[in-house]
């Protein structure tokens, strides 16, 4: 009899540690695979775009840069639901940003379209803001010239560059080839380079970015004390003129 009980016991013992081992070891159990996939997409032109952000619901979020012709591609992402949003070059404004839902068999975002950034540019004139209103470039022999209009008040400040194609860098502003030259609504005109009103000038433009496609620069100035060069009356023999303007065409 106690040897039965015995056999009874052993078997019980038996049976449950067999099953806790059994739940216990879960390195055995399939893991569950997330589906991956790649999003893929196309910037136009392929230029204004220099990287793509994909966010997850999650709020995950991973980059691709634009290769030459504006492809971008995300491979081996998890497949769900991404905001794209995009980081635009000094010239382009930034496309709104794009939903899409990323299918195990891939997606395309489409193509995505930039559009230009406008001209601007402000200054101030001896404590006097200015904001132009229309802006041209024309070629000289030295180099271009950049004319900032404002209407109707009637303020025109103008750039001589020496160089067809400039640079990023700073540029004096106090020669006979690259000079500074500004009318005010009373007709006086002032330059920035030497003069009977201005014996010691100081005047430069720094260029902070430029585009060769499109042609554009960004750039910031100061003009100390230029010097008026036409009949004065009661306006000041001198002029301080600071500012900046982006993206204007060259």
């Amino acid at each position: 009899m106690k040897s039965s009980l015995r056999l009874l016991a052993f078997g019980f013992l038996t049976t449950v540690a067999a099953i806790t081992s059994s739940c216990g070891d879960k390195t055995k159990d399939p893991q569950v695979q997330t589906q991956q996939a790649t999003l893929t997409g196309q910037i136009q032109p392929a230029t204004a775009v220099t990287l793509v952000t994909a966010t997850s619901a999650g709020g995950q979020s991973v980059q691709a840069t634009p290769d030459a012709i504006g492809r971008y591609s995300f491979p081996q992402l998890a497949v769900g639901t991404y905001t794209l949003s995009f980081t635009p070059t000094p010239s382009y404004v930034a496309p709104a940003n794009v939903t899409v839902v990323l299918q195990a068999s891939g997606t395309s975002a489409g193509t995505v379209t930039a559009v230009e950034a406008a001209p601007a540019a402000t200054y101030t004139v001896t404590r006097t803001d200015v904001t132009p209103t229309s802006f041209r470039t024309t070629a000289t022999p030295e180099g271009i010239r950049i004319d900032c209009l404002t209407t109707p008040d009637g303020h025109t400040l103008t750039f001589f560059l020496d160089s067809p194609e400039p640079k990023v860098g700073n540029y004096d502003l106090t020669t006979s080839t690259q000079h500074a030259h500004y009318v005010g609504p009373d007709g006086v005109e002032y330059d920035s380079q030497p003069g009977p009103n201005n014996a010691t000038p100081s005047a430069s433009l720094l260029i902070t970015a430029v585009s060769t496609s499109p042609r554009r620069l960004t750039c910031t100035f100061t003009l100390k004390n230029m010097g008026a060069v036409s009949a004065v009356g009661t306006s000041p023999l001198s002029r301080t003129i600071t500012g900046t303007f982006t993206n204007i065409t060259y």
